[in-house]
């Protein structure tokens, strides 16, 4: 339920996969499925599901924490709490994408396979001759399948870390 602590690591890839044109026409299109999905509901009682579904000023249950049992209840509730959580949160999320950047773990090699007289492995080698011509790394390429589950893992770590309560993930998503 907590899909949308991936969110960060998410427009990381489509921005760099697509750019800023690429990665705003995927967010439209997730706009406009979110909208038709929620037509029925939003046709009827417009003000109640957009103010029930957007509630960011909700006070989460204290019995439900589990990262913050050790804060009193007053502590736990407050607005300041919230706010520096969140800011806690961009801040880990920014350094996070700076360390992670300078990670930079190559493309992965795949197994050579046969396409036509051409085995895929000389086509990746031709493409890497052309490639150091122009001064081009293998990273740039595109990041490694480890490189993306890494980034969507820590997001994720992150964004549990910061959350107040675990009903934070299932409302989130309500």
């Amino acid at each position: 339920m907590n899909v949308l602590l991936f969110a960060p690591a998410l427009l990381a890839v489509l921005l760099y996969r697509g750019g800023v044109k690429g990665a705003t026409g995927h967010v439209l299109l997730c706009g406009l499925i979110q909208l038709v999905l929620g037509w029925p509901f939003l046709s009827e009682f417009p003000r109640e599901y957009i103010m029930g579904s957007f509630n960011l000023g909700r006070v989460f249950d204290y019995k439900w924490t589990v990262n913050f049992k050790f804060l009193p209840q007053h502590v736990f509730v407050s607005k300041g709490l919230a706010v520096t959580l969140l800011a806690l949160h961009i801040v880990l999320l920014l350094f996070f994408l700076k360390k992670l950047h300078a990670f930079k773990v190559p493309v992965t090699k795949s197994k050579p396979k046969e396409i036509g007289p051409v085995t895929r492995s000389k086509a990746k080698q031709e493409r890497s001759d052309e490639k150091e011509s122009k001064g081009m790394k293998d990273w740039e390429e595109g990041p490694s399948s480890l490189y993306i589950v890494l980034l969507f893992f820590v997001v994720n770590f992150i964004g549990i870390v910061c959350a107040r309560s675990v009903v934070l993930s299932l409302y989130v998503c309500v």
